[in-house]
């Protein structure tokens, strides 16, 4: 078998949605399902009313606890808010500083509607988002699951 079949069939089995082990290394892999919460709309709420003040740019990391700030890279998967920098672990001078997008401004306002749910791999969007609608107050209602990656709703 050749490497690249191993991956194909490694990426089959991986979006089924079943934890495997990596054949080359052993360890145990699965495509995180991520809902988007409480915690989301909140932060994209915080950065939304920065922007209404004139504030092109929100440093999120400066003004928000870390439980709140950590989530403002995960509203990039829905297309709710963009990063200024690059999107990674290292740290560069536009890390932390995210602008709501329009559709993130009318999911705010409760105009548009998102679907509620993504897949990732290694912190990047699989596919698209997916699942039932849901809007601003609905997203507010609803608390974080600690096992958000099987969450039913």
């Amino acid at each position: 078998m050749s490497l690249e079949q191993a991956k194909e069939e490694f990426f089959q089995e991986l979006n089924t949605g079943k934890r495997i082990e990596c054949p080359c290394c052993t360890r145990t892999a699965a495509i995180g399902r991520r809902t988007i919460d409480r915690a989301m709309a909140r932060t994209l709420r915080h950065i939304h009313r920065r922007n209404e003040e004139g504030d092109e740019w929100v440093n999120t990391s400066y003004e928000l606890s870390h439980g709140l700030s950590s989530t403002a890279a995960l509203l990039r998967h829905w297309g709710l808010a963009v990063s200024k920098g690059p999107v990674s672990k290292g740290r560069n001078k536009d890390s932390g500083f995210w602008k709501i997008t329009d559709l993130g401004r009318a999911f705010v306002e409760g105009v548009a509607t998102i679907p509620r749910s993504i897949r990732t791999w290694k912190g990047q969007l699989v596919g698209n988002p997916f699942g039932e609608p849901t809007n601003m107050d609905e997203t507010l209602a609803r608390k974080f699951r600690q096992n958000n990656q099987n969450d039913p709703t």
